[in-house]
């Protein structure tokens, strides 16, 4: 830049001081073949590494670092320089880098944009105000340049197009197809649009720009509202430098979102694991909610803001079947709800008055209680909505509140009065306590409460047959379902509120790829509450599938298992009796009871065909024997001992405990002849 101005100068015959010697034709031919070298062989060598970058997905980092070096070779270009490829290089990278790169507006320093000095942002190697001097400078020379080269300009803005969607690079598609020109592009026929180009397969009142003109009787209100929000599919400004698609502009995805938990859970691990910038492009934007659509990706996220309402104001909020008050009106088959609460709920939830539903308990598995905790003055929320839900065989006490995410309502685990019997292991160090006599570890804070905080709804449509999907944290699934399913599974709701669970690429694989199904069975009436009080039963299925992929097919070769529910199992049932005793070797958060059976509602009676213990790494298999007298009977065989089976007997116990004396974490196995055998997990709590 400094040679080209020198010899500018001198040759008009003005001799600066230090340049009176200056030989303009030897710096001539140096400048000719340094912009030689860099024409024929800089850059075709960063074109060509963007080339490679793009087709391995590298991220857009890398491409941000090869954009901003092409466009820097072009800075010091005049207007007479200018051809197809100065142009489309400069309108590409700057378009690229506007959405793709982070810009700061701090003093240029890679240090000051993070809180880790040791993990800096990605760093293009140029000052940021060299790349807008850069952009600005040539502005108005590539406005003149297309207005004069109309056809090349096409060309042009059909490469920005390709490389601002991810469809190819600058010269040819993804799939190796040389593109040319077939939309005509023009600037928008209006005085304060030039340099908004658009195809001319958009309206042609927006191509002339009649649609700015406002309408025999309309408001400027109703003019800026037409005006802003008017459908422009594709447009390139030029001006600014921006690509926009459906009239929102694309854009570099707010870090509040990509570093949120779930947003790094269900795609940095997967999608964008090389990419720290993700290109964007804004739905909708109201007051509460912020919707993205991620470019190429198939996703998109929605970040709600805080709900600053007060739960407490909704009647609706509680459940309005739940109109009887505990502990009064009990019968007498349900004393066994007073039994196991009545002395603990004042030291669980202390001034919180629980409801239920009216009708008869007496012979339910389980019941579910709701009642307000007053919060602390100094949130939003006045109170906090606690769940609890009482299991009657064996009674089993697990205390929920009620959290909102995404203006949803779902259930978050706070306590468990017995870790063994319960589906999730509650953080904190557990502790002895009894329940209606029975003696067990419980875990948990049950008086924590909740302030209301920033939300993140995924979601996704990768293909017609699977719909909208919906992304559902397994933080909302605690208690809910095991957690050895929701350690290995990433789940996600469809547009009939089914769900379905996809093995985690990170997740240690065992035997042929599964998806789960579940398959949920609504309570009849529809709730028009909008505060999700209507119930649901669930039936869970071990899909086996033919790939990894999300749209795989089943594998007609293997069988398809229902999971099968011990806690709400009959208490003198098989199910139960197994249940129960598998408990001793770990908790039935990690106790998968399987049935291969084709069941049509969740209370039909069946067998059961396999048992897995994932964490102790024990699977039983069931195996019909048939004795010499004609005696048919069902076993539960090892797969990991070979010929020993699962002695049910009360008497195979009776001789193990003689010898083991207090030691109740085992379970006795047997073989062909009779030889009894202990097995005892390494990870027991004593």
């Amino acid at each position: 830049g400094y040679l080209k101005l020198a010899v500018n100068i001198c040759s008009r015959g003005y001799r600066p001081r230090g340049m009176e010697t200056l030989d303009i034709t030897k710096v001539s031919v140096a400048l000719n073949k340094i912009r030689s070298m860099l024409d024929t062989q800089a850059i075709p060598m960063l074109e060509y590494w963007l080339d490679r970058a793009i087709a391995k997905d590298q991220g857009t980092d890398v491409c941000c670092l090869i954009h901003a070096h092409l466009l820097y070779l072009f800075k010091n270009f005049t207007y007479n320089e200018f051809d197809f490829r100065a142009v489309s290089v400069l309108l590409s990278s700057q378009v690229y880098l506007s959405i793709n790169h982070r810009f700061s507006l701090r003093t240029h320093d890679d240090l000051q944009d993070t809180g880790n000095p040791a993990n800096p942002p990605p760093n293009i190697q140029f000052a940021q105000s060299e790349i807008f001097d850069v952009m600005q400078r040539h502005r108005y020379n590539i406005l003149k340049w297309m207005r004069s080269n109309p056809d090349d300009a096409n060309e042009v803005f059909e490469a920005v197009v390709r490389l601002a969607t991810g469809t190819g690079t600058r010269t040819k598609t993804k799939d190796g197809e040389v593109m040319k020109g077939k939309r005509n592009w023009r600037s928008i026929k209006h005085p304060t649009c030039y340099g908004r180009f658009v195809p001319d397969t958009e309206d042609k009142n927006l191509r002339d720009g009649s649609y700015r003109k406002p309408k025999p009787g309309q408001t400027y209100e109703q003019w800026m509202l037409e005006v802003t929000t008017r459908a422009v599919g594709t447009e390139v400004n030029v001006q600014i430098g921006e690509f926009t698609i459906q009239n929102h502009k694309m854009m570099i995805l707010d870090e509040e979102v990509t570093s949120h938990p779930d947003f790094e859970f269900t795609l940095k691990q997967s999608l964008l694991k090389d990419s720290s910038a993700v290109a964007c492009a804004e739905v909708l934007h109201t007051s509460n909610r912020n919707w993205w659509r991620l470019v190429g990706r198939r996703h998109d996220v929605q970040f709600w803001h805080a709900d600053k309402r007060n739960y407490k104001d909704f009647n609706e909020m509680v459940n309005l079947k739940y109109t009887r008050s505990f502990p009064g009106s009990l019968s007498r088959g349900e004393m066994w709800i007073r039994d196991a609460l009545e002395n603990k709920i004042p030291m669980l939830l202390p001034g919180v008055k629980l409801c239920m539903e009216n009708n008869d308990k007496s012979y339910a598995p389980y019941v579910v209680l709701a009642g307000w905790m007053e919060n602390p003055s100094n949130t939003v929320l006045s109170h906090t909505l606690k769940e609890v839900v009482l299991w009657q065989f064996p009674p089993v006490i697990n205390i929920y509140s009620i959290k909102e995410h995404g203006r949803r309502f779902f259930r978050v685990l706070e306590y468990t009065s017995n870790m063994s019997m319960c589906l999730h292991e509650v953080q904190g160090d557990p502790y002895p306590d009894r329940v209606a006599g029975i003696l067990a570890l419980s875990a948990g804070i049950p008086m924590s409460t909740l302030a209301p905080e920033p939300s993140l709804i995924i979601s996704r449509a990768l293909n017609s047959e699977l719909g909208e999907e919906v992304f559902i944290p397994g933080r909302f699934l605690a208690g809910i379902l095991p957690t050895a399913l929701v350690e290995r599974y990433a789940f996600w709701q469809g547009e009939n509120d089914n769900m379905s669970g996809y093995e985690l690429s990170s997740g240690s694989k065992t035997g042929p790829p599964t998806q789960l199904r579940i398959l949920l069975s609504k309570a009849p009436g529809l709730d028009k509450s909008g505060f999700c009080n209507t119930p649901a039963d669930a039936m869970i299925q071990r899909i086996p599938v033919l790939g990894t992929d999300p749209s795989s097919g089943k594998d007609p070769n293997l069988p398809v298992y229902t999971l099968l529910n011990v806690l709400s199992a009959p208490p003198n049932s098989l199910l139960k009796k197994v249940g129960m005793l598998l408990s001793r070797l770990d908790n039935l958060s990690h106790v998968l009871v399987w049935s291969k059976s084709e069941l049509r509602s969740i209370n039909e009676s069946t067998t059961i065909d396999l048992i897995e213990l994932p964490r102790v790494k024990l699977t039983f298999k069931s195996k019909r024997v048939e004795s010499i007298n004609g005696v048919v009977d069902h076993r539960l065989y090892s797969n990991d001992h070979d010929g020993l089976y699962i002695a049910m007997s009360p008497e195979a116990r009776k001789v193990a405990e003689k010898h083991l004396g207090n030691i109740a974490h085992f379970i006795v196995l047997q073989n062909e002849d009779n030889d009894l055998f202990v097995l005892m997990p390494g990870c027991a709590l004593p």
